[in-house]
This record gives structure tokens, C-alpha cells and sequence, in this order.
């Protein structure tokens, strides 16, 4: 490469060795030297005889003088074409949409490309790379007609800092209309990144889109669920009169082939649809399913027109029995909750006048437990007990429990049954559980027999040593991810059972903030071969009613803890795994803990498997019996991880984990302008975004990043090169030679 070309601006300064009164005291001195010695030269010679000399000793003073004022050269260099522009342009699928009813989102973007490079500062090269859901080759502008690949600006953003050579890029332009999925890179680029958005107003183009999907993330082999689709339809309402009859079709991933499961039809006339599929899955495993609406004569696009989603199907299911001799408002809520769960049978027994229960059945259980054996009451037979999983027991006091059913509650946790207790004012202390025979099942140490139920509005936080526990893996990333504007949310709890300090064994699940303390919230503790879960309030149910993260973080606490209760936790014979996400993206954190409990000496080892191979991993621990690993999951794709648990050189167990890192969602799953996320990705580049109804801005905003570059060289002009030196020594022995001369040495 040819060397830049630049303009030099010279300047001279100084760097006096002394203040001006001390400059002004020397050359005071030096002329008063030079006047004295020249008195005695010319009573002696004359001064038509001496002037040379004089002279000589003059020009030394005033190189002494140079000497302590040090001037300097300040040389500015201006680099000219030093600065480059990287733009990357965005030809994906979506960028063909015409959403302003004249023009591509493509032909917009180039426009404004080339308005770019007209107004760029002289001298800045531009370099332009397409992508879609990778970078494509220099002199590649789109790909192969073809199946529409998707948007990943993330995947695109980390190859542009790891791969493409940028040393020289000042600043890098990002033009694209947003992805379909929230951008993560692994890496960011040095340079700042300024992002183009392109998009118009889709509310006013004839089209039809899926807007939502609903589906379970866990079902059970053979267990009907449902797949629902919110459609939307968009534009003037001659198109919407003409949508009575839309198509809509549930499509299945079958040995690679799409086939279809079931059709729909679907009625848009009044802009919104909701579209309910009912299926079952025969064998367990991730299985695919594609939401897909027929074209429509006149829609815009298609690209917005399907939907891929993913099933895990599991084999048991579990069964839950809600048992309560005083009706709360958890019932609702927790019915309502585990119910809908395809994985989860929930059965509810209550009391309601005397000793007559009420007894709510679901379908599937009709065939295995006869109503009427429930409504005698609580069972007292192990054997009719161990038909359930988990027993959850409301609020009320213990002397309302026969001795039958409390020893047969201990004997089903001492078997290996699960138990989630409830608070409550009736609950733990202020129930007397600490003084009847359940009181093994407690987590306290209880020392009062009044209720110690406060009413406050306390926020919930994870324990910080329970992050990884299965009844809460995730819950911190789903507080620290907040609502649509990604800002932490905070969970709030108004009731909160405090009997005394936990016990030894049992482990903080959620606390509460109480009065500035940190208060347990849910604790478990192990009795026998099950374990028990305690839920320190009786007004969680409220999370459920509040929308957004409240509702969330009810539905992952209440399925997630129902199967850790019950030792659903993934796992081998002995190891006991649980994981922060069920799902992965590239760029995200997949973190295990993995136990061994009952397992002394044992030591674990782990392997991740890919593509190119089998890699080591790292366990941390153990802590407080568990170990951590911690793996950052780069590309997408299927990967599998081993944990193999070994003691004296005998493997012991082996647990296998099929991670499937998300693939790219359908192209136009999220058609409009992403104008949060890109205003997101450009703060985090160190850029800033710029809508197209705003490209007049451009200019000006380029221009900050490619300012030119200034190179300042600093030269002294006494100690900067030899020739002061060599004057100073020319002039010493020229007065030598004159003093020779005169015969006055």
C-alpha cells in the first residue's frame, strides 16, 4: 500500500530552562562579561584589532542564552487518506420487502449507501462486505437463489473482529433492518459502530404474519398439548375483508422431511386470529414443529408466514396431589399453573364442610384413582400415597391432622417422596408444626408458638449459593433480563413466615428482603431418601397475577421446583445435574452444577463433543458438595457433553447432555425494524443509531469517527541534532585561534 499522503504544519516553541526573571538576570550578566572584556582588549590592542574576538565571545553568550530558552519544532503531520470505512451491508431475505409500497428495503439501503460515500470527508476509503447469517466473500453481494438463510448480526459482528483485518478502519457502518433473534456477539470490533436502520411502517402494507406462538418447552410422551398461533393481519381493509378463509397448517420434522399434522382455517376479516393446534408425541426427544400460513393473494411477503418451534418430549409425567383442610387462594393459581403443564397430573383434595372433601380430578387420572377414595380424605396406605410424586400442602394447623396421615407422610418423604409446604398464618409456628410429628420436616428451628408471618412487600432475590439448584436455575437471568426494555425487574413477595434460623442441613433456595435483613424465602432440606420444599408465604400466588417477569418467574419457580422436589433433576445413577437455561444461542453461557450426593472421594471429569471433536472441560469445586462448569457456546449446532464420576480409578457414573444451540429462527419471524435492539448493539460498540428517517444525520455522525489522523513530532532545536553542538565548539575555537593570533594565549 502506497504511503499516505499528509500536509505538515511547522511551528516553533520554547521550553526555557528558567522563569524570565532568571532568563533576563543571565543575558544581564552575559552583555555585562562581554562590555568587560572588551575594556580590557581594547586598552591593550585597539579595538580595530579585537572586534573579532569581541564579536566570537558574543556569539557564544547568545548561544548560551539560545541554549536556555531551548526552542523546539513542533512538526503536525495530517494523514489525508490514512482513515477507512467498513460498511456492512445487510442482503438478507427480509431486506427484499417492500413495506413503503415503491421500494425494496435493499434499494433504500444501497441509496443511502451511495449518498454516504458521496458525503464522506476526502480522502476516506470505503470497503463494503455483504452478510446474512454469516459475512460473505469480498466480491460476493448476495447469495444463490434459494431457501432464504436468515439474519445473524451477531455471528457477523464476532467474524468481523476475530477474522477481517481492521487495523485500519476507523469506523464501521452497519446497515440492516435488525435480525430475528436478540443479538449477542462473542466479540466486538475495535472500530466504533454506527447503525443504519432500515424499515418502514408495516401497519400500513397488505399483509399476513404470524405475530406470536405458544407452545410447552416440556411435554410427556403420549400427552395431548397444544401449539397455538396468533396471527395478524395488516393493511387497508379491503385486503382484511378478503381474509375469511386463511390456511394455516402444523407441520412435524419426520426423518428430515416436513410433513403436515394438521390444517386450520382461519378467519382475519377483523385484523386478529388466534389458531389452536391439538397433538401427541409418541417418543421422547426434541421434536420439531412449523406453524405455517398459506399465501395470501396480495400480501406483501411471505418471509413472516411461518414458524418453527421446539418440543421436549419426556416419558413419565408427574403426579401432584394438592392437599388443604382450609381452602387458600394458592389453590387457583397453583391449579391453574401446574395443570396447563402436559408434563404435570395435578390432582386437588380439600376440605369444604366437616370432614367432607372435595375432590378435582384431571382426566387422565380417572382410570387410576376412583374419585371416591379421595373423598373419604387424605389417604393413610403408603401404597395409595406413592401414587403421587409430590404432595403440596396448604396452610392450616397440625392439630387438625390425624396421627394415620402424618405418619404416612413421613413414611412417603422417608421412601423418597417430595413435599412442598406452604406458609401461612396457620403454617410452621403458628400452625404448632414444631411440636407435632411432622416437625422432622421443618427447616427451622422453630422457638414460638405464635404465627411469625409478616406482611410487608419485601423483594425476592436468588441465593447467591443455590443459583444453580434445579427449583431456581435460571431465575437470576430472568430478573437481570427485566421486561421488552431489558432492564432488571424486581419480583415482590407480602407475606413472609419467619419461625428462626435455618437448620444445618437445609439449603436457601429464594430470599426476601425483610426490614433491610435478608430473610429465608424457600428453603429444602433431605428427610430419609425424599426431600422437602418450604415456600415461606402464602401470597406467591400474586406473582401470577401481575404480568410480564412476576408471571414468568411464578411459572419457572412452581415447575421447576415440583420437579427437583420429586428428583427430576437430570442426571445419572448418582449425578445430579441442573442447567442455567434449557435452551441455548450462540454467544450464551450453558453452566452446570453438577452433585454427587451420598458419593465421598469422588472425583469428575468432563468432555464437550462437536464437530471438530472431543474437548476437555473445566469443573470448578467442589463447593459445598457440587462442582460448576462453565462453557461459552460459540456456533450453533448440536453439541454433547460428558461427565463421568470416578472414585479409585472405578468409573462410578456417566451423564450425557445433548445441547442443541438454537438454530436460526425463520427469516421474518420479526419483520419490522428492530429500532430497541440496534439502538442496544450501536451503544455497545461505542457507535450510535441512526433510523433512515434520520439519514440527513449521517454525515455529521461519520464525520466524528473519521476525523483525520494527526501524527506531532516534537524536535529540539538545541539538543534535537549535532549542529548546535558543533556551532558552539566552531565558535570556542575560532576566539582560540584570534586569541593565537594576537599572542594573547
Amino acid at each position: 500500500m502506497s504511503a499516505p499522503h499528509a500536509t505538515l504544519a511547522v511551528q516553533i516553541l520554547w521550553d526555557p530552562a528558567l522563569p524570565v526573571a532568571g532568563l533576563l538576570l543571565v543575558a544581564a550578566l552575559l552583555a555585562g562579561a562581554t562590555v568587560w572584556s572588551r575594556r580590557g582588549l581594547v586598552a591593550r590592542l585597539g579595538m580595530r584589532r579585537i572586534w573579532p574576538i569581541v564579536a566570537t565571545r558574543g556569539l557564544l553568550f547568545l548561544l548560551l542564552l539560545f541554549a536556555l530558552l531551548d526552542p523546539f519544532l513542533k512538526r503536525e503531520r495530517v494523514l489525508s487518506d490514512g482513515r477507512q470505512l467498513l460498511i456492512l451491508q445487510d442482503v438478507s431475505a427480509s431486506m427484499e420487502v417492500r413495506d413503503d409500497a415503491t421500494s425494496r428495503r435493499a434499494d433504500r439501503a444501497q441509496q443511502l449507501i451511495d449518498r454516504v460515500k458521496r458525503e464522506l470527508p476526502a480522502g476516506v476509503r470505503v470497503r463494503t462486505r455483504c452478510f446474512d447469517a454469516a459475512l460473505l466473500p469480498e466480491d460476493v453481494r448476495a447469495r444463490a437463489a434459494g431457501v432464504p438463510v436468515g439474519t445473524d448480526i451477531g455471528r457477523v459482528l464476532s467474524e468481523v473482529a476475530q477474522h477481517v483485518e481492521t487495523t485500519e478502519t476507523a469506523a464501521i457502518m452497519l446497515v440492516t433492518d435488525g435480525g430475528d433473534e436478540p443479538i449477542q456477539p462473542t466479540s466486538l470490533p475495535a472500530a466504533p459502530v454506527l447503525v443504519l436502520g432500515v424499515g418502514g411502517d408495516l401497519a400500513r402494507v397488505p399483509d399476513v404474519a404470524i405475530a406470536g406462538v405458544e407452545f410447552p418447552e416440556i411435554v410427556e410422551t403420549d400427552a395431548s398439548f397444544g401449539i397455538s398461533a396468533d396471527l395478524v393481519a395488516t393493511g387497508p381493509a379491503k385486503f382484511r375483508n378478503s381474509l375469511r378463509q386463511v390456511s394455516v397448517s402444523l407441520l412435524r420434522l419426520q426423518d428430515a422431511v416436513w410433513t403436515k399434522v394438521d390444517q386450520r382455517v382461519a378467519d382475519l376479516r377483523n385484523s386478529r386470529c388466534r389458531v389452536v393446534f391439538t397433538t401427541t408425541c409418541a417418543q421422547p426427544g426434541t421434536v420439531r414443529f412449523r406453524l405455517v400460513v398459506d399465501p395470501v393473494p396480495g400480501e406483501a411477503t411471505t418471509l413472516n408466514n411461518q414458524r418453527a418451534v421446539g418440543v421436549e418430549v419426556r416419558r413419565k409425567s408427574l403426579n401432584v396431589l394438592y392437599f388443604s383442610r382450609r381452602l387458600g387462594a394458592d389453590l387457583k393459581m397453583l391449579r391453574q399453573e401446574l395443570g396447563s403443564d402436559p408434563a404435570i397430573s395435578f390432582t386437588a383434595l380439600y376440605r369444604s364442610s366437616g370432614e367432607r372433601f372435595t375432590v378435582q380430578l384431571p382426566p387422565e387420572r380417572v382410570a387410576v384413582l376412583a374419585e371416591n377414595e379421595l373423598e373419604k380424605g387424605f389417604p393413610v396406605e403408603l401404597d395409595h400415597l406413592q401414587r403421587f410424586d409430590c404432595l403440596i400442602f396448604g396452610s392450616f394447623p397440625a392439630h387438625e391432622w390425624a396421627a394415620a396421615e402424618m405418619k404416612a407422610v413421613l413414611q412417603f418423604v422417608e421412601q423418597g417422596g417430595g413435599v412442598i409446604l406452604l406458609g401461612g398464618d396457620d403454617s410452621f409456628d403458628g400452625g404448632g408444626y414444631h411440636l407435632s410429628p411432622l416437625a422432622p420436616l421443618l427447616p427451622w428451628r422453630c422457638t414460638s408458638t405464635a404465627s411469625s408471618l409478616q406482611r410487608a412487600m419485601c423483594p425476592v432475590s436468588i441465593a447467591p449459593a443455590a443459583e444453580q439448584h434445579p427449583a431456581v436455575a435460571g431465575l437470576r437471568e430472568l430478573l437481570e433480563t427485566g421486561e421488552s426494555n431489558h432492564l432488571p425487574a424486581t419480583v415482590l413477595v407480602s407475606s413472609v413466615n419467619t419461625p428462626g434460623d435455618p437448620l444445618p442441613g437445609a439449603e436457601v433456595l429464594l430470599e426476601a428482603g425483610v426490614a433491610g435483613r435478608r430473610m429465608p424465602l424457600v428453603l429444602e432440606q433431605r428427610y430419609g431418601k425424599g426431600r422437602v420444599l418450604v415456600v415461606a408465604s402464602n401470597t406467591s400466588w400474586l406473582w401470577a397475577r401481575d404480568a410480564g417477569v412476576s408471571a414468568l418467574f411464578y411459572r419457572r419457580f412452581w415447575r421447576q421446583s415440583v420437579r427437583a422436589v420429586c428428583g427430576q433433576a437430570e442426571g445419572g445413577r448418582l449425578l445430579q445435574v441442573s442447567w442455567n437455561k434449557t435452551t441455548f444461542r450462540p454467544g450464551e453461557h450453558a453452566v452446570g452444577t453438577v452433585r454427587a450426593p451420598g458419593v465421598p472421594d469422588v472425583r469428575l471429569h468432563a468432555t464437550i463433543t462437536g464437530a471438530e471433536g472431543a474437548v476437555p472441560l473445566a469443573l470448578s469445586g467442589p463447593d459445598n458438595g457440587s462442582w460448576k462448569l462453565d462453557w461459552m457456546l460459540t456456533s450453533r449446532g448440536i453439541w454433547t457433553l460428558q461427565v463421568t464420576a470416578e472414585r479409585g480409578g472405578e468409573t462410578l457414573d456417566v451423564y450425557r447432555k445433548t445441547l442443541t444451540v438454537a438454530p436460526l429462527p425463520d427469516e421474518g419471524s420479526r419483520l419490522a425494524r428492530q429500532d430497541v435492539e440496534l439502538a442496544r448493539l450501536a451503544a455497545r460498540c461505542q457507535g450510535a443509531y441512526v433510523p433512515e428517517e434520520q439519514a440527513a444525520t449521517l454525515g455529521a455522525q461519520l464525520a466524528v469517527y473519521l476525523k483525520p489522523t494527526t501524527q506531532v513530532e516534537n524536535q529540539s532545536l538545541v539538543s534535537g541534532s549535532p549542529w548546535f553542538l558543533l556551532l558552539v565548539l566552531g565558535t570556542v575555537l575560532a576566539e582560540l585561534a584570534l586569541r593565537r593570533r594576537l599572542n594573547l594565549l
